[in-house]
Protein backbone atom coordinates (compact mmCIF):
# COMPACT_ATOMS: atom_id res chain seq x y z
CA UNK A 1 0.00 0.00 0.00
CA UNK A 2 1.18 3.84 -1.05
CA UNK A 3 0.06 6.35 1.04
CA UNK A 4 0.32 9.73 -0.95
CA UNK A 5 2.40 12.84 0.29
CA UNK A 6 0.93 15.90 0.59
CA UNK A 7 2.96 17.05 -2.95
CA UNK A 8 1.49 13.30 -4.53
CA UNK A 9 -2.02 14.80 -3.84
CA UNK A 10 -1.40 18.62 -4.88
CA UNK A 11 0.01 17.78 -7.72
CA UNK A 12 -1.55 15.25 -9.24
CA UNK A 13 -3.47 15.54 -12.44
CA UNK A 14 -7.03 14.56 -12.06
CA UNK A 15 -8.96 16.39 -14.14
CA UNK A 16 -10.48 15.09 -17.43
CA UNK A 17 -10.64 16.54 -20.63
CA UNK A 18 -12.12 15.27 -23.89
CA UNK A 19 -12.17 16.83 -27.83
CA UNK A 20 -15.60 17.71 -28.54
CA UNK A 21 -16.41 18.14 -32.54
CA UNK A 22 -18.33 21.51 -33.09
CA UNK A 23 -19.06 21.69 -36.79
CA UNK A 24 -21.03 24.91 -36.52
CA UNK A 25 -17.85 26.22 -35.48
CA UNK A 26 -15.67 24.86 -37.71
CA UNK A 27 -13.44 22.44 -35.78
CA UNK A 28 -12.98 21.18 -32.38
CA UNK A 29 -12.43 22.44 -28.60
CA UNK A 30 -11.30 20.82 -25.67
CA UNK A 31 -13.31 20.50 -22.64
CA UNK A 32 -12.54 19.82 -19.30
CA UNK A 33 -14.79 18.56 -16.01
CA UNK A 34 -14.88 21.31 -13.46
CA UNK A 35 -12.92 21.43 -10.47
CA UNK A 36 -14.63 21.28 -7.24
CA UNK A 37 -15.04 24.95 -6.89
CA UNK A 38 -16.40 25.46 -9.97
CA UNK A 39 -19.20 22.62 -8.79
CA UNK A 40 -19.48 24.44 -5.55
CA UNK A 41 -20.40 27.97 -7.31
CA UNK A 42 -22.36 26.25 -9.88
CA UNK A 43 -24.54 24.57 -6.96
CA UNK A 44 -24.36 28.20 -5.17
CA UNK A 45 -25.76 29.83 -8.33
CA UNK A 46 -28.83 27.08 -9.07
CA UNK A 47 -29.99 26.15 -5.63
CA UNK A 48 -32.92 27.95 -4.05
CA UNK A 49 -32.66 28.41 -0.23
CA UNK A 50 -33.44 25.04 0.93
CA UNK A 51 -30.77 23.73 -1.39
CA UNK A 52 -32.90 22.50 -4.11
CA UNK A 53 -32.50 22.75 -7.83
CA UNK A 54 -34.13 26.10 -9.07
CA UNK A 55 -33.60 26.23 -12.58
CA UNK A 56 -34.83 29.76 -13.18
CA UNK A 57 -31.67 30.70 -11.08
CA UNK A 58 -29.47 29.75 -14.28
CA UNK A 59 -30.18 32.83 -16.65
CA UNK A 60 -26.61 32.77 -18.04
CA UNK A 61 -25.18 30.19 -15.99
CA UNK A 62 -24.63 27.92 -19.65
CA UNK A 63 -22.49 30.02 -21.09
CA UNK A 64 -20.23 30.79 -17.79
CA UNK A 65 -19.90 27.26 -17.13
CA UNK A 66 -18.55 26.21 -20.95
CA UNK A 67 -16.27 29.13 -20.70
CA UNK A 68 -14.90 27.87 -17.77
CA UNK A 69 -14.55 24.15 -18.83
CA UNK A 70 -12.86 25.44 -22.51
CA UNK A 71 -9.28 24.78 -22.65
CA UNK A 72 -6.24 24.92 -25.04
CA UNK A 73 -3.63 22.08 -25.52
CA UNK A 74 -1.93 22.63 -22.89
CA UNK A 75 -5.01 22.81 -20.58
CA UNK A 76 -5.35 26.59 -19.97
CA UNK A 77 -8.68 28.21 -19.96
CA UNK A 78 -9.47 30.07 -22.83
CA UNK A 79 -12.46 32.36 -22.09
CA UNK A 80 -12.81 35.07 -19.80
CA UNK A 81 -15.95 36.53 -17.61
CA UNK A 82 -16.07 38.88 -20.82
CA UNK A 83 -16.56 35.95 -23.14
CA UNK A 84 -18.92 34.19 -21.33
CA UNK A 85 -21.35 37.12 -22.00
CA UNK A 86 -20.26 36.78 -25.60
CA UNK A 87 -20.98 32.96 -25.74
CA UNK A 88 -24.57 33.76 -24.70
CA UNK A 89 -25.39 35.08 -27.96
CA UNK A 90 -23.95 31.92 -29.82
CA UNK A 91 -26.59 29.12 -30.93
CA UNK A 92 -28.30 27.88 -27.64
CA UNK A 93 -28.36 24.22 -29.31
CA UNK A 94 -24.32 24.34 -29.39
CA UNK A 95 -23.61 26.00 -26.03
CA UNK A 96 -26.73 23.41 -25.09
CA UNK A 97 -24.49 20.31 -25.87
CA UNK A 98 -21.11 21.66 -24.25
CA UNK A 99 -23.30 22.37 -21.05
CA UNK A 100 -24.26 19.06 -21.12
CA UNK A 101 -21.04 17.07 -21.69
CA UNK A 102 -19.16 19.46 -18.83
CA UNK A 103 -22.50 18.12 -16.41
CA UNK A 104 -21.71 14.56 -17.85
CA UNK A 105 -18.46 14.83 -17.01
CA UNK A 106 -18.38 16.66 -13.86
CA UNK A 107 -21.31 14.14 -12.29
CA UNK A 108 -23.42 16.87 -12.51
CA UNK A 109 -25.90 15.37 -15.03
CA UNK A 110 -28.75 13.66 -12.50
CA UNK A 111 -28.98 16.96 -10.21
CA UNK A 112 -29.61 18.91 -13.00
CA UNK A 113 -32.06 16.77 -14.92
CA UNK A 114 -33.81 16.18 -11.77
CA UNK A 115 -34.66 19.92 -11.01
CA UNK A 116 -35.79 20.30 -14.70
CA UNK A 117 -38.30 17.69 -14.75
CA UNK A 118 -39.76 19.34 -11.34
CA UNK A 119 -42.57 21.48 -11.47
CA UNK A 120 -41.36 25.09 -9.57
CA UNK A 121 -43.51 25.37 -6.38
CA UNK A 122 -46.29 28.12 -6.63
CA UNK A 123 -46.32 31.13 -3.88
CA UNK A 124 -49.31 31.18 -2.20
Amino acid sequence: MKFLSRDNILNASDIEFEDVEVPEWGGTVRVRELTTAEVENFSLRTSDARGQLDISRMSGLRAEVVSWALIDEEGKQLLNKRDAEQLQMKSHRVIDRLFNKVLVMSGLQDQVAEGEGSEPEKKA
